[in-house]
């Protein structure tokens, strides 16, 4: 399959779009990139679909925020796009478009309802990890509880009521791959906590699952996907539960290893390669 990627191209080799890159080649596509961030790269790469001798068979479009709505109007081939956002307002501009996307992956029940409502073709997905930056590390423990993520007023009202209850919790905001990897390792518990009161399934769900660290994630709502198993992590819907887990989980060593050696025997089913193997069958669906 010949796909132009027009994804944040900028030499961030954290970005999902160089694991998916590569796991598209190894599967065998012809793929061409394009940082649609660049106005004039994109024209050029969207012109190409129309003049290239080798034309690609389709256009996928990663995450969305920046590409220009009208660009659509200009593709004559079948696009996909990966709707990587729980949000529908980080993909309404292009869902709402005259051109719509022939395909959305949406990584969200209600993105993917949004779309769907609007006659597009869409399919719920998930988001992956990148093995090369999230792995299991031979660290002892330093922390019994850790969080890792942007601060949101959400955020930080459950983790002070959280600490106000007594519980010491390692908070870190940074995005650097290999620290946020190490915290994993060292932590014997890691918090999820919904940015917003939208529900979704964090990227942190498949980061935190070839580490050390039990994931306790807030609940996933209409967005829970029962496919994904249920026996290596954890759930709190409110404060109450929330204490209550951590509680369980520390004083049962043996459980939340259980849980810990189950998430890293199913890492694997969730790399950026593997579900590239997924987005193929579905662009196959798409073409026919």
């Amino acid at each position: 399959m010949n796909i132009l990627y027009c994804g944040i191209f900028d030499g961030a080799a954290w970005r999902a779009e160089y694991a998916m890159l590569e796991g598209f080649q190894r599967i065998g596509h012809s793929v061409s990139c394009c940082n649609y961030m660049d106005s004039r790269a994109l024209f050029e790469a969207l012109h190409a679909c129309q003049t290239s001798s080798k034309k690609p068979d389709i256009v996928f479009i990663q995450y969305g925020p920046g590409f220009p709505a009208e660009a659509l109007s200009s593709i004559a081939i079948p696009v996909a796009f990966m709707a990587s956002e729980f949000s529908i307002d980080s993909a309404r501009h292009l869902l709402d478009a005259p051109r719509k996307p022939d395909l959305v992956l949406a990584h969200s029940q209600q993105v993917c309802e949004y779309a769907l409502s609007k006659g597009i073709n869409a399919v719920r997905v998930h988001h992956a990890y990148n093995p090369r930056f999230y792995n299991k590390l031979d660290v002892p423990y330093k922390y019994e509880i850790s969080f890792v993520g942007n601060f949101s007023e959400r955020r930080m009202l459950v983790l002070l009521e959280t600490m106000l209850k007594g519980y010491d919790i390692h908070v870190v905001t940074s995005t650097n791959a290999e620290e946020v990897n190490r915290i994993y390792n060292e932590s014997k518990i890691t918090l999820h906590i919904h940015a917003s009161e939208e529900t979704y399934i964090p990227t942190r769900f498949f980061e935190v699952m070839p580490t050390k660290a039990c994931l306790l994630c807030e609940q996933l709502g209409n967005n829970n996907d029962p496919s994904l198993g249920s026996d290596y992590f954890e759930m709190f819907s409110d404060l109450s539960e929330l204490c209550e887990k951590i509680d369980f989980l520390l004083a049962n060593e043996d459980k939340r290893t259980g849980m810990v050696t189950k998430s890293m025997a199913l890492a694997s089913r969730h790399t950026w390669a593997a579900r590239m193997e997924e987005y193929t069958q579905h662009f196959q669906a798409l073409l026919g």
